[in-house]
């Protein structure tokens, strides 16, 4: 009876154990944060519902069919994928360039955050897009924006009346609050080009 009681304890200590070492459920995209807003047909996406609302009027992004584009003139960086999409953001001459397939298809001057809401560098992923998105906290509408971290967008210049669109004077200098502010123009055309899960690459 003794050898068997000893036995049985060995035996619950190594399920005491192996329950203690077992791993734990990992957060997923599909598990958003209380309090995120997750953008109708694009899965859960981290977007602090206290900042930034779903697009208005929008029942699902937009997917619409991509432009023809001509390639421009560049040099090409080394991070640029010789196949597929790929957005970059040049912080130092605040420019965008839109990739395909290794060529540059469109360029032009943006805004980034000026000192004090620094734009992060780094290469992310388009997450999210809507065609008008309301920011709560700088109360302004966001024509075509596209998520690619955190509360951070690419979007067209904001505006709290739309007779008055906010930096349109200071594209190609640093001024957003950290978001990347491109021309009206500009913005519905790379927002219409640009599917989710699109690269971009900040530096």
């Amino acid at each position: 009876m003794k050898r068997v009681l000893t036995t049985a304890a060995i035996l619950g200590a190594m399920v005491v154990t192996s329950l203690a070492t077992a791993p734990q459920p990992i957060a997923t995209a599909s598990s958003p944060p209380p309090g995120s807003w997750s953008a109708p047909g694009s899965g859960a996406v981290a977007v602090d519902a206290t900042l930034f609302g779903p697009p208005a009027g929008e029942a699902k992004p937009v997917a619409a069919k991509p432009p023809a584009a001509k390639p421009v003139a560049g040099a090409k960086p080394a991070k640029v994928p010789a196949t597929g999409k790929m957005i970059e953001v040049a912080i130092g001459s605040q420019t965008i360039t839109a990739w395909e397939n290794g060529r540059a298809v469109m360029a032009f001057k943006v805004s980034t955050g000026r000192p004090g809401y620094r734009t992060p560098k780094g290469t992310f992923k388009v997450r999210a897009k809507g065609t008008k998105w309301w920011s709560r906290k700088w109360k302004v509408w966001m024509p075509y924006a596209m998520n690619f971290y955190s509360n951070y967008n690419l979007h067209s210049l904001p505006y709290s009346n739309p007779k008055r669109l906010i930096g349109a004077s200071k594209l190609g200098r640093p001024d957003s609050h950290g978001c990347i502010r491109i021309g009206p123009a500009n913005a519905k055309r790379l927002y219409s080009w640009t599917p989710i899960g699109t690269p971009v690459w900040i530096h």
